[in-house]
């Protein structure tokens, strides 16, 4: 758990908040979606799992759709800093991509295990790890942590981003593999598309509109090995 912990939380997300100084949030998301690629490579070459031809396409296809989404509001400033935040955020997403196959070593070795308590374990080394971090690289002001929105956020982040979504990240590893639960890394920029849509009145261009389509279709190659082995049960159980 130390070692996931490492992995799913210090290193994806000190890499992250440090490169964003530098980075729009529509680069930094465009690099995180290279995981689902990273932990493919890793799968064939650690794990010697390899994962079908459509697997792959589906995370080339989803990649590109998030270029799309992303590439209306993406903005670059070329300079030292923004190739170090860029360098950041794939070493972040090589540390992601290691503890999310390891994870599936991890959750195999615990079966009796609840996913609550591995996510709870897990979430405690990392944000450990980043606390100490954090008493060595900035300058920490309780006053401004304190305050209602800063409160609301916090909790917001700790029960629905934290303990809710990591859960079932750890439950989805444990029932599929290690790249599906990945792509939440795809989906996520067109959920906040929609909900800038739907809550602000964002604009929504031809391409982005295009990236959404393109994201989803991704989802479904990544995943149609799968959808394939349902379909086959629901198949067999009428027939019996």
């Amino acid at each position: 758990m130390f070692l996931t912990g490492l992995g799913l939380t210090f290193g994806v997300f000190a890499t992250l908040y440090w490169a964003e100084q530098y980075l729009s949030s529509g680069i930094a998301a465009v690099l995180s979606a290279t995981a689902p690629l990273m932990i493919l490579l890793l799968q064939t070459g650690i794990s010697r799992q390899r994962l079908s031809a459509t697997s792959w396409a589906g995370c080339l296809v989803g990649f590109t759709g998030v270029m799309l989404l992303l590439l209306p509001g993406a903005a670059i400033s070329f300079n030292k800093f923004w190739m170090y935040g860029c360098l950041a955020v794939l070493l972040g997403q090589v540390f992601f991509s290691a503890g999310t196959v390891y994870s599936r070593r991890v959750i195999q070795r615990f079966q009796d295990t609840s996913p609550i308590s591995l996510n709870a374990a897990q979430m405690m080394y990392g944000g450990g790890m980043l606390l100490v971090l954090s008493l060595f690289t900035e300058q920490v002001h309780i006053e401004s942590m304190l305050t209602l929105k800063a409160v609301l956020s916090l909790l917001y982040l700790i029960v629905v981003g934290s303990m809710l979504g990591h859960t079932i990240f750890y439950w989805l590893v444990a029932k599929t593999n290690p790249v599906f639960p990945s792509t939440w890394l795809y989906i996520s920029p067109l959920i906040s598309l929609c909900l800038g849509v739907l809550l602000y009145n964002e604009p929504l261009t031809l391409l982005s509109l295009a990236g959404g389509i393109t994201i989803i279709i991704g989802i479904v190659l990544v995943n149609m090995d799968n959808l394939r082995q349902l379909v086959d049960k629901k198949q067999a159980y009428g027939v019996k």
